[in-house]
């Protein structure tokens, strides 16, 4: 039998999928609220979370970038960095 991963991006419906992962992978990880405010809240805008499912929508990764603004030689550029990698055990 062959199983296939399903990459999707995901959205705050997602959060309580999210947490429970990042309770399996990290032994500090961050509550739905603070998730929340860190994909979703942020007053940079939203992240971009994208995730690998199986066909039964179990979560078996996520990986986030988050928005920011970096001042480069006096010039503000928008940019981002990668947050809360995580990968099923």
């Amino acid at each position: 039998m062959t199983s296939s991963t399903i990459l999707t991006t995901l959205t705050k419906a997602d959060t309580p999928k999210v947490v429970g992962l990042l309770r399996k992978v990290f032994r500090n990880p961050p509550s739905e609220a603070e998730w929340n405010w860190y994909a979703f809240g942020s007053p940079f805008g939203p992240s971009r979370i994208y995730a690998g499912q199986n066909a039964s929508g179990e979560l078996l990764g996520c990986f986030g970038f988050h928005p920011s603004i970096l001042r480069i030689a006096g010039h503000l550029v928008s940019g981002s960095f990668g947050h809360h990698l995580a990968i099923a055990p």
